[in-house]
C-alpha cells in the first residue's frame, strides 16, 4: 500500500525528498573514442523518475530561447536556454522555474532531441 504524502508540503520539500532518494546515478555509458564513461539518459531517468513519483513532483519544459543555430551540411548544432518547471501534484505548493543552458549536436536529424535530453539531464543532476 502506498504511503500518503504529508499535507502542507512545498515544492522545496519535495525536491529535497528527491535529493535524498536519488543520491547516486551510475555511469553505464562509454565513449570509447574520447575515453570516458557517462551517465546515460536511461541511467538518470531510472534513478530520478521513481524518486520524483514518490515525492509527487514532475518536470516539464516551459520555454526555449535559441541562442545559436548552425546547420552546415550534415553538421547541425543548436545552443539554447531551456527553462524547465518543477511542480507538484495537488497538495504541494509552489513551483520552481530553472533555466538551463544546453546544446544539441548531430549529423542527422536528432539535434533538437539531443538538446532537450541534455537539458533534462542537467536539471535532474544539478537542481535535484
Amino acid at each position: 500500500e502506498e504511503e500518503a504524502l504529508p499535507v502542507g508540503r512545498t515544492i522545496y520539500d519535495a525536491i529535497l525528498d528527491v535529493m535524498e532518494s536519488a543520491a547516486w546515478v551510475g555511469k553505464t555509458g562509454n565513449n570509447a573514442h574520447m575515453r570516458y564513461d557517462y551517465a546515460s539518459e536511461v541511467d538518470i531517468i531510472s534513478v530520478y523518475r521513481p524518486a520524483m513519483v514518490k515525492a509527487g513532483i514532475f518536470i516539464r519544459p516551459l520555454t526555449i530561447e535559441i541562442i545559436e543555430r548552425v546547420m552546415a551540411g550534415k553538421n547541425h548544432r543548436i545552443i539554447a536556454q531551456l527553462t524547465y518547471r518543477i511542480q507538484g501534484r495537488s497538495g504541494i505548493s509552489g513551483h520552481l522555474d530553472v533555466p538551463v543552458l544546453t546544446e544539441g549536436v548531430d549529423t542527422q536529424d536528432k539535434c533538437s532531441a539531443k538538446l532537450y535530453t541534455q537539458g533534462l539531464k542537467r536539471i535532474l543532476m544539478q537542481a535535484m
